[in-house]
């Protein structure tokens, strides 16, 4: 965090270490979406430097004296460290101070996510941590594995992305099918003591990444913070715990192979049964249990073939509606900090002076890196 060069406007940095081939990536996507509501605004990027060269990986490995042919691991990717400056500078979404806010935020992604699709930019790893609220209004953030879609194709990728817990199910039918076949081709080549199985790897399925799947991942997301909260500001619920996720549970507690498979089944028993939902909504959202029964069954229509994909004006429709027979709520303050506990009795009391503060926070940001880029 830091502050810009106008009194009071706080920036976010970014600080990530970034593969080679995807040096730029992010910053090319975030030039795509620049000016679109809802989305985090590119401020401005550099590499972190060290004895005035770009720091990475390599560097790092070179300065232990470790030959390339002499690393243990042939699979070493070079990753560059770099810093990306952004605005606004949030709060995680579940920082919302009011269910009308909340809501409203999710019908502002689904109108930003269509802009995004214009401009070619699909996000593809939706998940809880990649919202942020500030001032009662919702951003979308970490745009490093968001894809550019080709002109007019849809972005296929071989194995899929994404947060396994809110992928489509559809998705993730495809990655488990995939992960079987892997199996199947390692189980083969260590009998055969081969060190390939073409035939195997050429039953691979390209996973298609589209639109439809990002609406599908915001519900699974959607649905977590309905289940999970139980008011303002992160206060959850009596009822939580992570068997309110059905697909989470199953996820969590098998092995990476036959996780994606039981996450797929039970996401989609759960999706299946209305009431296996619902009856998870806790006590604050109760109010908000028809939309999530109508985007529930709208995504199950589409998964039995029975609707087309869904598109966002769906979604959008769906949300306005709901959300205009809500009623006006009151933002809830945040909580007052709790003082700290007195000195016990006979303690003895601090004397002299208190220590002198560190440099201020409120300097330039932009101006200590620069600094530090010298150095």
């Amino acid at each position: 965090m830091g502050y810009d060069k106008e009194p009071g406007s706080i920036l976010s940095q970014n600080d990530c270490w970034v593969a080679e081939a995807k040096r730029y990536h992010e910053v090319d996507v975030l030039e795509r979406v620049k000016g679109i509501p809802n989305v985090v605004q590119l401020v401005d990027h550099w590499d972190v430097l060290f004895n005035g060269e770009p720091d990475c990986t390599a560097r790092i490995r070179d300065g232990y004296g470790i030959l390339p042919e002499d690393r243990p691991d042939k699979r070493f990717t070079n990753r560059y460290h770099r810093r990306l400056l952004l605005t606004p500078c949030g709060d995680p979404l579940w920082h919302f101070s009011s269910r009308k806010e909340l809501i409203c935020a999710f019908r502002d992604f689904v109108v930003a996510h269509e802009m995004m699709i214009q401009q070619r930019v699909l996000h593809g790893d939706l998940s809880l941590n990649n919202f942020i609220i500030h001032e009662g209004i919702g951003y979308f953030i970490d745009f490093d594995h968001a894809s550019i879609m080709k002109e007019g194709e849809t972005f296929t990728i071989l194995f899929g992305t994404g947060t396994v817990p809110y992928i489509s199910m559809r998705i993730l039918k495809t990655m488990s099918k995939n992960a079987d076949i892997l199996k199947k081709s390692k189980t083969s080549i260590n009998a055969k003591k081969n060190s390939i199985n073409t035939n195997s790897i050429a039953q691979l399925k390209l996973v298609e990444h589209n639109p439809s799947d990002d609406l599908e991942s915001l519900f699974y997301i959607f649905f977590e913070f309905v289940s999970k909260y139980g008011g303002a500001h992160g206060a959850v619920a009596p009822t939580w715990d992570k068997t309110t996720m059905p697909c989470v549970d199953a996820y969590e507690n098998l092995g990476a192979t036959s996780s994606l498979l039981a996450t797929f089944l039970a996401k989609k028993g759960a999706m299946s049964e209305s009431d296996i939902l619902i009856d998870r909504v806790s006590d604050y959202f109760s109010e908000f249990k028809p939309i999530i029964d109508e985007w529930r069954t709208r995504i199950c229509r589409m998964e039995s073939n029975l609707d087309g994909a869904i598109v966002h004006d769906h979604i959008f429709q769906m949300l306005v509606k709901f959300i205009m027979k809500l009623d006006d709520e009151k933002p809830t303050p945040l909580p007052s900090p709790v003082d700290p506990p007195g000195a016990p009795p006979g303690a003895p009391s601090r004397t002299g002076a208190p220590p002198t503060a560190g440099p201020s926070l409120h300097c330039s940001l932009r101006l200590s890196t620069l600094a530090g880029r010298t150095s």
